[in-house]
């Protein structure tokens, strides 16, 4: 029983920490992950806002662009939640011309090839550009946490490369599609508010979305929680989910030692024909070295014939 109480605490425990890592995660920030009216670490307030000051006409909306702002226009889809219609109809919006800035790497908005990581071990790295696409002729480098590598095909462009070790992939691949460009980015953690500051992530979003004063972009606004294709543990930050990960091996390192403890039997004589010990046990309880040899039993403990051998 006593055991099972200490199991019992223990997966009592790990569910606090569980709620507390959570909790944690979300406290110091209101809105939902990757909202443009969150100014919370996970929201993309920042970024509007940065739009905005530099003369773009910015657009929040769960609604498509209209192909008759194709042309000089952009804009950015942070989750893509899009049925296949939708899809169509954005697509189309870029063949007239339009710039679409994805950061989902799981949109199926375009084919693209996930291949690596930008994460080192547990360290997440700066990429530099390394391509030549005009557009970023003012970006040297964009930090990309949890970063998602694509594969680059012979039709596309390629930047922000991770070494030699990778190959042929980039965490930015720009894809032609019409008169227009589709620009897929391996994820939206290097635009949100906690890391929007960081490196040259602001004037790559500078960049790519409002190339110049007046520019029309539309932002559109990712799905509630349910609303979408995507479950809730997918707006878990990647750093939250790595802290659950090391509280479940924790536990399952101190269930094993624990396991391990309990499944050890005491060592017994080789003698058969002793008594049981006071503590029930098969075995007489351990003794200091220098203690007294214990006194005589005061009779026999097994019959004659059994201990005659």
């Amino acid at each position: 029983m006593k055991g099972r109480g200490r199991a019992v605490a223990a997966w009592a425990l790990l569910a606090a920490g569980l709620l507390v890592v959570v909790v944690v995660g979300h406290q110091s920030g209101s809105g939902l992950p990757l909202d443009p009216n969150s100014p919370g670490p996970d929201g993309t307030k920042a970024l509007v806002e940065v739009l905005r000051e530099l003369g773009a006409q910015v657009r929040v909306s769960a609604a498509l662009p209209s192909p008759a702002s194709a042309g000089s226009a952009t804009a950015l889809l942070l989750s893509d939640n899009l049925d296949d219609q939708g899809r169509a109809r954005l697509t189309g919006w870029v063949r007239q011309g339009g710039t679409l800035v994805v950061t989902d790497p799981a949109s199926l908005i375009t084919q693209v090839t996930p291949v690596g990581s930008s994460v080192f071990g547990l360290v997440d790295q700066t990429l530099e550009r390394d391509c030549a696409e005009p557009a970023l002729r003012d970006v040297g480098r964009v930090s990309v946490p949890s970063g998602v590598l694509f594969a680059v095909p012979a039709d596309t462009q390629g930047c922000f490369r991770q070494g030699d070790a990778q190959g042929d992939s980039a965490w930015m691949v720009v894809q032609p599609l019409g008169a227009g460009t589709v620009v897929r980015l391996g994820g939206a953690d290097a635009l949100v508010n906690a890391h929007l500051g960081e490196a040259d992530n602001g004037l790559l979003v500078a960049s790519l979305l409002a190339p110049s004063a007046g520019t029309s972009v539309t932002v559109l606004q990712p799905p509630l929680p349910g609303g979408g294709r995507r479950g809730l543990t997918d707006l878990i930050a990647p750093r939250v989910k790595l802290a659950l990960w090391q509280l479940v091996i924790a536990f399952a390192v101190l269930v094993l030692w624990r396991a391990r403890r309990l499944g050890q039997q005491p060592t017994c004589s080789p003698l058969t024909c002793a008594a049981p010990s006071a503590n029930g046990s098969a075995c007489p309880p351990r003794r200091h070295p220098s203690s007294s040899p214990p006194p005589s039993p005061p009779g026999p403990v097994c019959s004659p014939n059994e201990c005659s051998q």
